[in-house]
């Protein structure tokens, strides 16, 4: 959301679970280098039935 100071920005956390915005933090930068971002919840939504569809996929064909 923004960058308040050298190398430390303000986040906006969403839960999966309720798919919206649950938090904000402030981080350092080092700490988000495995972070996944997203512009918005739908696109965390995409994201995450994506997961279960290939999810769902490989289930499938290790099954067979």
């Amino acid at each position: 959301m923004a960058e308040p100071a050298p190398g430390w920005f303000l986040v906006e956390l969403f839960s999966w679970v309720m798919g919206e915005s649950s938090d904000q933090e402030l981080v350092p930068i080092d700490q988000m280098a495995d972070w996944r971002f997203y512009d918005d919840a739908t696109w965390m939504g995409n994201s995450i039935d994506l997961v279960r569809e290939r999810w769902k996929r490989e289930l499938r064909e290790d099954g067979e």
